[in-house]
């Protein structure tokens, strides 16, 4: 039985399903539950919207918040600009509440376990794709402590107030709920790595060798429908993208299979 959004916790964990709604983990949240579900993945928790609607409520940025996003003029694109920056600057100025620290420690470090383990955060939007920008965030940090990991959950958080984000929804007259889902995985060097797009009566796979990159041309389809494989497309693939961890300028780096 799935729980109801207010029942919901701040962190929710990969064994957690009765969470599995969209409002909670956010769409792309809930697209990482259902693949886990089907084919084994790096290990990860959702930092949800709970959280973050905890977060700003309990430090009060609401009335701030919405003062900014009254300003935006959308044939004036600085106004857009001025209330991005200072949207996240209110928001990097307030503190998180232990309500929300505990559980976030909790998670992190059952999934750390090593010192030489590293995380990348995905913001996850609850609106449709209508109000999210065509660039939509999807950014790794080499995220190796605690400490850091707060630090780029401000800056996760932010994207729902970029200024593309800001503008698209001023310009679409969106006015529904404004919150946003945080997913924390950990970074791995994988033999074959790849997403999936969820429909309604199918799944696409694209498949890589090592790591998805935009060096890496073409990729391996496969369309599932129900627990079959019903079509694949395979492609040569000669090049192996890994992960570099130490190097702060350089997230990857391509070698000859």
């Amino acid at each position: 039985m799935k729980k109801k959004f207010f029942d919901a916790p701040y962190v929710i964990t990969q064994k957690q399903k009765e969470f599995e709604d969209q409002n909670i983990l956010g769409h792309k949240g809930l697209e990482y539950f259902k693949l886990s579900e089907k084919a084994k993945i790096s290990p990860f928790f959702i930092l949800t919207t709970t959280a973050f609607d905890h977060f700003v409520q309990s430090s009060l940025l609401v009335d701030p918040i919405v003062d900014q996003i009254c300003k935006v003029d959308i044939n004036d694109p600085e106004s857009t600009d001025k209330a991005s920056k200072n949207i996240s600057d209110i928001l990097n100025k307030a503190s998180l509440p232990s309500i929300i620290l505990n559980p976030l420690k909790v998670a992190f470090d059952s999934i750390k376990q090593d010192k030489n383990v590293y995380f990348k955060i995905i913001p996850s939007f609850i609106f449709s794709e209508k109000f999210i920008p065509k660039e939509a965030p999807n950014f790794e940090m080499n995220i190796s402590s605690f400490e850091n990991l707060l630090e780029q959950i401000k800056h996760g958080w932010s994207f729902l107030f970029s200024k593309e984000a800001l503008l698209l929804r001023a310009q679409n007259f969106y006015q529904g709920n404004l919150s946003i889902a945080l997913i924390i995985q950990k970074i791995v060097n994988p033999e074959a790595s790849g997403n999936a797009k969820f429909m309604a009566d199918r799944t696409e796979i694209s498949a890589f060798f090592g790591c998805q990159h935009p060096e890496i041309a073409g990729a391996d389809k496969y369309i599932v429908e129900g627990n079959q494989i019903t079509e694949k497309y395979i492609v040569p693939q000669d090049k192996l993208a890994i992960r570099v961890f130490k190097d702060p300028n350089k997230k990857y780096k391509t070698n000859r299979a």
